[in-house]
């Protein structure tokens, strides 16, 4: 017999005990709330078990006979009364129910990858157009929506949530929180690190240090044990290893461009490969990603080991396959959040600035300079903007009020304050550090008669 003409996957024993259970027990429907008239194989199977679902959620007595008349009322075919009484006394008992329930589930899964294989299959024999990585994309982001949908949670109980949020509460105590820290004291001070399930935006001009930062939030959580996943669609996995063992090592970009043979440098460069060999971490260096695709990638890795942490370096440069810039931005986030919600991790993503803030004098960034910022203003749980006072200086002839230090201005905080926190450039090593100590003061400039300015204020005042 030719594949296409064999009988699809099911069990209409499973089918009948289902049914059969629930009459016993209407209270077992309850159990069972996962799964769908849509699952059952049998068209009057799949009547019977909605008519149930219904009932249910009127309260209504769930009997053969309550049963054959609901379904008589809106003139149904199932076999009548005589066929329900059939199934009930072929059904021992209710115990097994949500076994039974979870094969014809399965079957139903199995159904519908054939269908989705035929879907495949007729859509390379009339592709209307539509390019192979098309085709082969779509399928495989429909096969992946229903590997998370299989094990998707309902309603869940506030008892369930409490606890859960008690024991996360607790551990944050002892300091072993689900929180992901960042390299950064201050930073983490002000933020208490990365949610597990949030979207959070990196934001800055370039040359501010911001993929300097994903990176370093990258490095410290692979160091930590917790697997990472970077897509880099600008630099190669080879730039970017480059950068984290320049980082690690304390070894200056400009002698990783154009080392030489006579340095001390080289036994540091050996120790620290051998430390981020071993580190849990993955990069993607794929270019012209879609969010799709991304998003895609994310979940099979995920598949393959629970990831800890995504970076996605940078938005703007993701493949946008609409014309409206601002509208595929807004699918961009949305997805993103997305993810990180089906993950259970936190999910970063460098954004870049519009230009027009270079015009101004007071260059510090405000929300209005995210391109795309209403989108990503709400989907972001956190959005960090990454600025170094001391480059501007030196563009605008001027002495810096903060000269060395990176100022991430936290412009948005779902659970928690706006503000600003400190860290040390060390860019020559492609690397942020922490900055001990006080917040620093801005430099007194009594000689031009300047006075020092209120960071993050006057623009907005979003970050006072």
């Amino acid at each position: 017999m030719h594949d296409l003409e064999r009988t699809p996957p099911c069990s209409i024993a499973a089918e009948q005990a289902v049914l059969g259970g629930v009459m016993i027990d209407p209270t077992s429907i309850a159990k069972i709330h996962w799964l769908e008239p849509s699952d059952f194989y049998r068209a009057d199977h799949r009547l019977i078990f909605g008519a149930m679902v219904d009932m249910a959620a009127a309260d209504l007595v769930i009997d053969a006979v309550a049963l054959a008349d609901a379904l008589d009322d809106k003139g149904h075919e199932t076999g009548g009364l005589d066929y329900l009484i059939e199934i009930h006394q072929s059904t021992p008992s209710a115990a097994n129910v949500t076994a039974y329930a979870e094969i014809v589930r399965e079957k139903s899964a199995l159904r519908k990858l054939i269908e989705k294989g035929m879907t495949l299959v007729n859509s390379g024999f009339a592709s209307g157009g539509q390019g192979s990585r098309d085709i082969a994309a779509t399928a495989a982001r429909e096969l992946l929506e229903m590997s998370s949908t299989a094990g998707a949670r309902g309603p869940v109980g506030v008892s369930t949530i409490a606890a859960a949020w008690h024991h996360d509460l607790v551990q944050r105590l002892g300091g072993q929180g689900r929180r992901l820290l960042t390299p950064w004291g201050k930073l983490n001070k002000l933020t208490g690190g990365f949610s597990d399930g949030d979207l959070v935006v990196l934001a800055g001009r370039p040359s501010m240090g911001k993929s300097a930062v994903a990176l370093g939030a990258a490095l410290c959580a692979a160091g930590q044990g917790r697997r990472t996943l970077i897509f880099s669609l600008e630099m190669t996995g080879i730039a970017l290893f480059q950068r984290a063992v320049a980082s690690f090592a304390s070894v200056p970009l400009d002698f990783m461009r154009d080392p030489i043979e006579d340095s001390d440098h080289w036994s540091r460069i050996s120790s620290v490969m051998k430390t981020l060999r071993d580190m849990p971490l993955a990069i993607d260096e794929t270019a012209g990603l879609t969010i799709d695709q991304i998003v895609m990638r994310a979940k099979r890795e995920h598949m393959r080991s629970p990831l800890r942490l995504v970076v996605i370096d940078h938005m703007h440069i993701i493949s946008l396959p609409g014309k409206n810039e601002v509208q595929e931005l807004g699918e961009v986030t949305r997805k993103a959040k997305g993810l990180a919600k089906a993950l259970n991790c936190p999910v970063v993503v460098v954004a870049q600035l519009n230009r027009s803030l270079e015009g101004r004098a007071n260059k510090r960034p405000i929300m209005s300079d995210l391109r795309g910022s209403g989108n990503i203003e709400q989907d972001a749980d956190t959005i960090i903007f990454v600025y170094r006072d001391d480059y501007y200086a030196q563009q605008d002839g001027r002495e810096s009020e903060y000269p060395g230090l990176v100022e991430f201005g936290i412009a948005k905080q779902r659970e928690g304050q706006t503000g600003r926190a400190w860290a040390r450039a060390a860019l020559e090593y492609g690397r942020i550090d922490d900055l001990s100590g006080d917040d620093p003061s801005p430099r007194e400039q009594a000689q031009t008669g300047r006075q020092a300015k209120k960071l993050w204020k006057g623009h907005g005042g979003e970050y006072v």
